[in-house]
């Protein structure tokens, strides 16, 4: 492959994942009104603070291993398949084990019920994040961009049906 046809697959590999993240963030942008119009600044800062509590959990449970399933699969494509099984096997025990704790500090402090929901949102942001990342590493680009824009489409959707129609506050976040 030549320089010329290099620089233009990066370029639209760029473009692919660039309009991908571009449109998620802005859709997250455009729903910021909404929020602050539906819920509470209490509701809103409750939401923030358990979702700025997850992400810093996801990230220190799973090691960013997810970023080490993307480096290997790009290095070794025929081994993709047994590196996501293998950082599936080694998180799953760790993701349960976290999540018991959790359970039990919501128990013991007697902590909101919408902490039920945090636990969910935990464990399902980190196999998200294995599975696009996964994608990634296999250069599928599109499909990779697509997933990204149709979450953040659904979470939208969602958030609307159980904040708004059904009045669910934080819990329909």
């Amino acid at each position: 492959m030549n320089i010329s046809n290099q620089n233009k697959k990066l370029i639209k590999n760029s473009a692919i994942i660039a309009l991908g993240t571009i449109i998620t963030k802005f859709i997250n942008f455009l729903m910021v009104p909404f929020y602050t119009e539906w819920l509470s600044p209490e509701e809103y800062g409750k939401f923030d603070l358990v979702s700025t509590y997850v992400f810093l959990a996801v990230s220190i449970s799973t090691l960013q291993l997810e970023q080490a399933l993307y480096r290997f699969t790009l290095d070794e494509p025929k081994k993709s398949n047994k590196y996501f099984n293998e950082i599936c096997k080694f998180l799953t025990p760790i993701i349960l084990l976290l999540s018991f704790i959790m359970l039990l500090c919501i128990y013991y402090f007697n902590l909101p019920a919408y902490t039920y929901i945090a636990i969910i949102y935990y464990i399902s942001i980190i196999y998200y994040t294995l599975c696009v990342e996964y994608i990634r590493g296999l250069k599928k680009l599109k499909l990779y961009s697509l997933i990204n824009i149709l979450s953040g489409s659904i979470i939208v959707l969602f958030n609307f049906i159980f904040v708004k129609l059904y009045s669910l506050s934080t819990f329909g976040m």
